[in-house]
């Protein structure tokens, strides 16, 4: 019984590492973002929030992206339709905007509505700097809106 017992550990064992060596698992593809970047220094974005980020999220690549629409004047006529081609052709998903360019991109119904998004993996926002989700809540509802009654009620002055 003891012989039977080492063999069939033996067995086993073989069969386990043999197997192991005819796995065909690869390493799974790293996440990337495509994140809009103004400036060509990506010192200062990686100072500012990579760093972080990165300590937080080590399996996550980030990809700085200066899309060509930033060589225009804001002032072009076409800027925000390059703005718009650019996020596009470069598939971004992460924006650095102005007020004015997200007033124009949100109006155009080119941004996605995060709330959605928010609930459903109920993401603690106010992990994010408070001005910002308050600023967003109060003037830009329609992106970070609390609900689309709050939104309407907002805008009416019912709140």
């Amino acid at each position: 019984m003891r012989k039977f017992n080492l063999i069939s550990l033996l067995l086993i064992g073989s069969l386990v590492i043999g197997l192991a060596g005819c796995t065909s698992l690869t390493a799974p593809d790293a996440l990337k973002l495509k994140v809009m970047n103004r400036d060509n220094e990506k010192r200062y974005f990686n100072d500012t929030y990579g760093d972080m980020f990165h300590a937080q999220n080590d399996s996550i690549e980030i990809e700085l992206v200066r899309p060509k629409s930033m060589k225009l004047e804001k002032t072009a006529s076409n800027y925000v339709q390059a703005l718009q081609q650019s996020i596009e052709q470069e598939q971004l998903d992460v924006l650095q905007l102005s007020i004015y360019e997200y007033n124009r991109l949100s109006a155009a119904g080119f941004l996605l509505d995060l709330e959605p998004l928010v609930v459903r993996d109920q993401y603690n926002i106010d992990t994010i700097y408070p001005s910002i989700t308050s600023f967003l809540r109060e003037h830009i509802s329609w992106v970070l809106s609390v609900s689309t009654v709050q939104v309407k009620q907002r805008r009416s002055g019912a709140v």
